[in-house]
């Protein structure tokens, strides 16, 4: 989330076309898209710890040097276009070994948790990467506005301090009986009708998200009519917002959980999409600051149900011996709307700024629609 606050104004200062930041996150998400099944299925054969420990590895690795990368450019070691080339290669290798993270994380809860605790211990799950998207972009905001440097060597820090607590810890899994043969992989395909609607509901989620992320730092600047300097630390508060907003909801679903309220993942999509449908809609009327970072806590904690909803679909609707194969096509959907948001939000933005506001506003909508009509179902069978 730090290196995700400094992209946009990097761009500006070094002369990198936005449509190259849409490229990149797209390449990145499009190479998640393609791991994240086959870090799920090598889960379910020899363990997802020991897959997320070999993935976080090499993870640290490339961050560095994308950091490192990134720090050379602004010096103007070399152009906008070969850092482009080097941050493009970086951050595809990056999406292909941080996909183990969330596939494995939501492997390892459904194999540890009953199912209708599920929900809840992946709200619990949401809310630790929430807080990270809450102090990402107020670090990353308050040291962007002393230099652009500093942000860049706090992530590296951060990114060796996540190896070194995985290296150090254990968590006893084994390798799920049945998943090697035949391979759970071969036997949950794409289009496996069991999970389509968490995966469709995964790539409304990402997309959404990415497409008002790719935009916020562009939307700040010319909405506000302020530098790229100005808008490093703006875009981070408006981001920290949405890390708080979405640690909150998903702090309340583990609560209302741990005291035997278990609100099942149709009911949170239904009312997560429909409480973010509003914010990113009043995103449109926004004209000052304040404005904005109530629409984007009001998005963020309408989010905060959506994300650990999906997961619990996917592990409620597969095999023990699956769910690592049906978390990693889950992922893949959710990295497919990695691809599609900052590849779709900035052609749209270069139309009308508030455009891509209305488009997921739109496509949460509908989201919201079907998980009713779902839970109106259910409630008639």
């Amino acid at each position: 989330m730090i290196f995700n606050t400094v992209v946009g104004p990097l761009a500006r200062l070094v002369g990198m076309p936005d449509w190259h930041i849409g490229v990149m996150v797209s390449a990145a998400g499009l190479c998640w898209m393609l791991s994240s099944r086959a870090w799920g299925a090598a889960g379910d054969r020899n363990g997802h710890w020991e897959m997320m420990r070999k993935g976080l590895i090499a993870f640290v690795i490339g961050f560095v040097a994308l950091c490192v990368a990134a720090i050379a450019g602004l010096e103007r070691v070399y152009g906008p276009l070969l850092l482009f080339i080097l941050l493009f290669i970086l951050r595809c290798f990056l999406g292909a070994v941080f996909a183990v993270v969330p596939v494995a994380s939501q492997a390892l809860i459904a194999q540890n948790f009953a199912p209708d605790k599920r929900a809840g211990s992946f709200a619990a799950l949401g809310a630790a990467g929430a807080a990270g998207m809450v102090l990402g972009p107020a670090i990353g905001g308050a040291l962007g506005a002393l230099s652009l440097w500093y942000p860049l060597l706090m992530a590296t820090v951060f990114a060796m301090a996540a190896l070194l607590i995985v290296l150090k810890s254990e968590l006893n899994t084994k390798a799920t009986v049945g998943a090697s043969a035949p391979d759970s992989l071969s036997k949950l395909g794409l289009t496996d009708q069991r999970i389509r609607w968490p995966m469709f509901v995964a790539f409304s989620a990402m997309f959404s998200v990415m497409s008002a992320q790719i935009n916020t730092a562009f939307y700040i600047i010319d909405r506000l009519h302020i530098s790229a300097e100005q808008a490093t630390g703006y875009t981070g508060l408006a981001l920290t917002f949405v890390g708080v907003a979405i640690m909150l909801s998903q702090i309340l679903v583990k609560v209302l959980s741990t005291r035997g309220i278990n609100l099942t993942p149709n009911h949170m999509i239904a009312m997560g999409t429909g409480i973010a449908t509003c914010g990113f809609f009043g995103a449109t009327l926004v004209t000052t600051m304040p404005q904005i970072c109530l629409c984007y806590f009001v998005c963020g904690f309408g989010m905060g149900f959506v994300f650990p909803a999906f997961g619990a679909l996917a592990s409620l609707s597969v095999a023990t011996h699956e769910v690592g194969a049906a978390a990693g096509t889950v992922g893949a959907a959710q990295a497919f709307g990695m691809v599609a948001g900052p590849l779709v939000a900035p052609i749209v933005f270069a139309i009308e700024p508030r455009l891509p506001y209305y488009m997921i506003a739109l496509m949460l909508f509908v989201t919201a629609i079907i998980a009713m009509t779902k839970l109106r179902r259910a409630a008639l069978a």
